[in-house]
């Protein structure tokens, strides 16, 4: 091997999985294995590392059946909420305040 080898070759590898990374991502994201079957010469290959994919197999938790109330009277726990200044005026004022009670 002379050096010119050890300049070109990473560079063509990158070239190649790059290549291969945006086939994937053109077909619409394959698995490796129907990758292999549509490109024999891909056999080499042991692992495709596509972010996508890797988020897509993310499982999500489920919802809980029954809400978990946090109070058990009324008026016990309230959530409340400012909003403005509003540039319009209802009844001459700028600002609305919502008051939401937990128990309801």
């Amino acid at each position: 091997m002379n050096q010119e080898d050890f300049i070109t070759y990473p560079t063509i590898r990158l070239r190649c999985i790059f290549c291969i990374c945006f086939l994937h991502n053109l077909l619409g994201h394959p698995s490796l294995a129907k990758l292999k079957l549509m490109i024999p010469s891909l056999n080499k290959l042991s692992i495709l590392e596509c972010e996508s994919c890797q988020l897509g197999k993310h499982v999500r938790s489920t919802f809980p059946n029954q809400v978990n109330k946090r109070c058990n009277l009324p008026f016990s726990i309230v959530h409340s909420d400012i909003w403005g200044p509003s540039r319009v005026t209802s009844f001459g004022f700028n600002y609305f305040v919502i008051f939401i009670d937990e128990y309801s």
